[in-house]
């Protein structure tokens, strides 16, 4: 059976991916929220914003009062200068205080005393690092460059680090393969070497040296680095076996438990992120990206009204654009299709104007569940306005908006504009070589389903259709518009009486026979062709139980009633004929060509 349904039934989530950070060398730092939107829900929204807590504004709540106890001790420890004037231990001490406080060049200039008084190289290294972080790499260059570097494995890192952030990778090599031969279990090394060899793609030395670097200490810095390698190899069981060991040493770290989230969205395994990101929200609350993480996690592994929690939570954080799209994608999967229109249309109203995408994004949702609720005159208007403020077409290269094309499409045919609809799928496919995949193969199935009852427009339908064949590489295997084209291909070339090549695009769906509708239904078509009779009913049947929709119920049984009319023919059974014939030639019958073909047919039988 033709198969003629929306582009992607599903609303976009929009998520921010968390950051892939590379760890060069370890240094230390420190990370927790409460959700609701549009009509009543803006009210539980603000009233949770007042009981967010956030471990970081803790955290720097109680550093304010411990700069307030440094500079007393500070202020202590200066007034007995005069008797320690020539101690190297008491100017690095006056140092470590203004570190502390951010003084940098306060504790550069003591730094400065403390060298002149002592040969210590550890003083020499603190005055380099001050030295990258007020931003004069020369004197920090000149400074490792003068160390020992046959002994000094920290000279050798530091000059690295400074290679590496210039972009030379060769030389940051060098100096660290230096501070390995001096040291060669040094974890700092490993730690950096392994990450130089991410930057040069040798993902198994980086993996050696990751692994090497975690015998000497376990560091949530290094069993992340060897993620993003198994990750890079595509071995993703094993990244995720090193994102859970990261997260066992620090639940709270952002880092680790984003990527985690992030790679069991793209593995489809959402529900082995939802544990961790529920325990970091319970201390960090105030981060948006954890909060959207956790409802794609809750939403994507079937948990939906806690998704709509978390979403409220994020909500609570800061209203955007984007977290009310997600709330109605996640009261869209919910059913709330209503619901669901009220916050595309309020996360319209919130989308920066300067940011295309945001604004796209929930229009793009909003017009899908407009024609899911039949409300195709709206969702034409709606998809119009988009496409005319789209002169070169440029959005129908893209993977998700391009779907608006595709609704348009569907929305004029609905709304009895279909040989407009037919000219501008057509325009596309001819005019738009670099439309996106998922757009041509729709528009190609789109085509054939308009055609496949037409015999004078079979050969041109079939000419759209196998020009998308090769397109087919570009989508997902699972992508419902790979079988949405086998499909139709399937019914043409069997109204074409070519079975054996109708046979072959079944075949490339068979998962799908016996689970989708339109599927099952065409090879019931297809057995009713071979002369089985019997058996081609039985899978019209079955796809009528399979079909979810009263439209799509009604399309599959008018066809039906056509081909047991032709084949009561066939066996002589004039009456049983009649009979089916009448029924698929009801004037209410969704399919105009089935209609006019029985009451051709029952023309035929009352001159007989």
């Amino acid at each position: 059976m033709l198969e003629q349904k929306l582009p992607i039934a599903n609303s976009r989530l929009e998520v921010a991916p968390a950051q892939v950070r590379i760890i060069l060398a370890e240094e230390g730092n420190d990370v927790l929220s409460a959700i609701m939107h549009p009509l009543e829900e803006l009210r539980e929204i603000s009233m949770l914003t007042a009981g967010n807590f956030s471990i970081k504004q803790v955290s720097e709540h109680n550093h304010a009062r411990l700069c307030d106890r440094i500079r007393h001790d500070l202020t202590r420890l200066l007034e007995k200068e005069g008797r320690f004037t020539a101690s190297p231990t008491f100017h690095s001490h006056v140092a470590d205080l203004h570190e502390m406080l951010g003084e940098i060049e306060a504790a550069q200039s003591r730094l400065a005393v403390a060298v002149d008084l002592s040969l210590n190289p550890s003083l020499r290294h603190r005055m380099g690092a001050n030295f990258i972080a007020m931003g004069r790499q020369d004197k920090a260059l000149a400074l490792f460059g003068g160390m020992d570097l046959c002994t000094d494995v920290h000279a050798n890192l530091r000059l690295a680090y400074l290679s590496a952030r210039d972009n030379q990778i060769d030389d940051a090599i060098v100096a660290v393969e230096r501070a390995l031969n001096i040291s060669p279990t040094d974890f700092g090394g490993r730690l950096f070497r392994g990450a130089l060899a991410l930057a040069k793609q040798e993902f198994p030395k980086a993996i050696l040296n990751f692994k090497l670097a975690l015998e000497e200490r376990q560091s949530v810095s290094a069993y992340t680095n060897l993620a993003i390698s198994y990750v890079l190899i595509k071995r993703p069981d094993k990244a995720f076996t090193a994102l859970r060991k990261a997260i066992a040493l620090e639940p709270y770290n952002e880092d680790a438990v984003g990527l985690l989230a992030d790679l069991g969205f793209l593995e489809k395994r959402n529900d082995i992120a939802i544990g961790p990101l529920e325990r970091l929200v319970g201390f960090e609350q105030k981060s948006e990206g954890n909060w959207a993480r956790l409802a794609r996690a809750l939403l994507d592994s079937g948990q939906k009204r806690k998704a709509v929690d978390a979403l409220k939570r994020q909500a609570s954080v800061r209203e955007s654009s984007a977290v009310f799209n997600n709330l109605g994608v996640a009261h869209h999967r919910l059913g709330e299709r209503q619901k669901a229109m009220q916050y595309f249309r309020h996360a319209i109203s919130l989308a920066p104007k300067d940011n295309v995408d945001a604004t796209l994004l929930p229009v793009r949702n909003l017009i899908c569940v407009l024609c899911e609720e039949n409300e195709y005159l709206a969702a034409r208007t709606t998809a119009l306005k988009v496409i005319e403020g789209d002169p070169k077409w440029l959005l129908s290269t893209n993977p998700v908006f391009s779907d608006i094309y595709a609704f348009y499409f569907a929305a004029l045919v609905r709304t009895g504009e279909r040989k407009e609809a037919l000219r501008f799928s057509k325009r596309i496919l001819k005019e738009v070589p670099n439309a996106a995949p998922g757009l041509r193969v729709w528009l190609a199935a789109s085509l054939v389903a308009e055609y496949g009852m037409v015999p004078e427009k079979f050969e041109e339908a079939l000419g759209f259709g196998m020009q998308e064949m090769g397109t087919l590489t570009h989508l997902e295997r699972d992508d419902n518009r790979r079988h949405l084209l086998h499909n139709n291909l399937a019914f043409l070339l069997i109204e074409m009486g070519r079975i054996d090549e109708a046979q072959q695009h079944l075949s490339k769906m068979s998962r799908y026979i016996h689970v989708e509708p339109y599927a099952t239904a065409t090879l019931g078509l297809l057995n009713f062709k071979r002369g089985h009779i019997e058996k081609g009913q039985a899978l019209y049947e079955e796809a009528l139980r399979l079909a979810p929709f009263a439209r799509d119920r009604r399309r599959i049984a008018q066809k039906m009633n056509l081909e047991l009319g032709y084949a009561m023919l066939d066996r002589g059974d004039t009456s049983q004929a009649r009979r089916c014939l009448m029924m698929a030639a009801k004037d209410n019958e969704p399919v105009p060509e089935i209609r006019d073909r029985a009451k051709e047919r029952l023309m035929t039988l009352k001159k007989g």
